[in-house]
């Protein structure tokens, strides 16, 4: 199973909306859909305010690819992290 669709299975276990767990999680819908979708993925400070909104462990997440949809951007600077759709 795919990183986007098992945050929406923790998320729906929790009977949440997408605008309902956004807000609790204080963030735009917009952001928590590009996440489910896999247009993009969390900050490890979000991740993990994720997990405990939710009420599961962050292991609940071992079984997903993490890298599967992630590209890295190259550029000047750091490499940066992206998600890309499928």
């Amino acid at each position: 199973m795919r990183f986007g669709e098992k945050m929406r299975e923790a998320r729906l276990g929790c009977d949440l909306t997408q605008a309902e767990a956004a807000r609790r999680l204080g963030l735009k819908q917009q952001a928590l859909s590009k996440w489910e979708s896999g247009y993009s993925i969390p900050r490890t400070v979000d991740f993990f305010l994720m997990c405990r909104t939710y009420g599961v462990r962050p292991e609940y997440f071992e079984a997903c690819d993490f890298r599967e949809g992630v590209s890295v951007k190259r550029g000047r600077g750091r490499p940066k992290v992206v998600a890309t759709a499928e």
